[in-house]
């Protein structure tokens, strides 16, 4: 009798949770169902929210134009946009602009747009063509300006740009150009550049005058300079190929490869450096880098290479003596053919690599 009590008390225990676990389950589908609903409500209200207050776009397009005149310079700032710069037909600076203004509605882009002007001051001889909004340097992220800058020959243009691209084509004066984090091409200018360029893209190329370029953190191509270059480069990547004036600077990191150049005097730290087709002397002096040079089967070299906690890798007929004094210090020296150009390297904690390969054609 007892063992059969004892049965039907467990079976009503039993059919209790199961009871309870069929609420619970129910409750939480109910819960479920109720959380996704709110869900579903609430982004319904935020489509809707967003179409009816999504942000307004404005723009803005004029003209300035100055008599060249007296002026001897002129200057240009561009934010978050794109500048183009060609030669003008005659005496008259000419520039047209873009204003672009995004807001969370329109008026609110109207009013910023309203604040914004595009004017000149002049200096003694030099011009400045600028936006400002309210009087102040444009420094939103929301604002865009675009400019078309038509430069009458002679005049020298300082040019600074940030975020957007920045072209000039064919003009004839000296350049002080600044751009960061964007895209630079100079082609077919005459007269002396002066570059600053960190995190960017560059092409320069068939120029005519002396270069001097900053290189931070930016990828260089370089090519047909009639005149000397003179590099500066931190964690920098520069190909630079036909100069015909002389190369010097100094390389921290990043790379050099230079070809087909003249006279050649670069300090490299933490670096590698690639010589090819050399048209002059080259002087190099290599710290914890790595260094390739590659002779033109036929010429004739004088070399002069030593590196101290290195290394001397080449297959030219040439003994790589040590010192006896200095267990560190290899060196490497004699004449190759005629020894018409000279080759010297003086390397610390380095590796310093030689070949011979076939020289390319020389361009007529």
């Amino acid at each position: 009798m007892a063992l059969r009590m004892n049965r039907i008390v467990l079976l009503l225990l039993v059919a209790v949770a199961m009871a309870g676990m069929i609420v619970d389950i129910w409750i939480g589908k109910e819960e479920m169902f109720e959380d996704f609903g709110r869900k579903l409500v609430n982004e319904q209200k935020t489509n809707v929210y967003g179409e009816a207050h999504q942000d307004s776009t404005k723009t803005k397009e004029g003209e300035l134009t100055v008599e060249a005149d007296a002026i001897q310079s002129v200057s240009l700032t561009g934010w978050h946009g794109d500048i183009d710069v060609k030669p003008a037909d005659g005496k008259t600076i000419r520039l047209r602009y873009k204003i672009t203004v995004t807001a969370p509605s329109e008026e609110a882009a109207d009013r910023k747009l309203a604040k914004l002007k595009v004017g000149d001051t002049r200096e003694g001889e030099g011009l400045t063509l600028a936006a400002a909004l309210g009087g102040e340097p444009v420094e939103d992220g929301e604002i865009s300006l675009d400019y078309e800058l038509q430069l009458p020959a002679g005049l020298k243009l300082i040019v600074k740009n940030q975020y957007g691209a920045l072209t000039i084509a064919d003009t004839k004066g000296d350049l002080d150009v600044q751009l960061g984090s964007g895209m630079l091409e100079i082609a077919g200018v005459r007269g002396q550049i002066a570059a600053d360029v960190s995190y960017s893209n560059v092409y320069l190329h068939d120029l005519t005058g002396s270069v001097a370029l900053k290189n931070d953190t930016s990828d260089i191509n370089m090519e047909d300079v009639r005149g000397a270059l003179q590099l500066e480069s931190d964690n920098g990547v520069n190909y630079i190929r036909s100069v015909d004036g002389p190369v010097t600077g100094r390389a921290e990191q990043g790379s050099v490869v230079l070809s087909d150049s003249g006279d050649t005097d670069l300090s490299v730290v933490a670096g590698n450096v690639q010589l090819v087709g050399m048209k002059g002397d080259a002087r190099i002096r290599p710290e914890s880098s790595d260094v390739t040079v590659m002779l033109d089967e036929g010429a004739g070299y004088a070399l002069d290479v030593s590196v101290q906690d290195g290394g001397i890798r080449t297959r030219l007929p040439l003994p790589i003596e040590r010192d006896s004094q200095n267990v560190g210090l290899k060196r490497l020296r004699g004449t190759v053919g005629d020894g018409a150009k000279s080759i010297a390297i003086d390397g610390v904690a380095s590796d310093i690599h030689l070949y011979t390969h076939a020289a390319e054609p020389q361009k007529n």
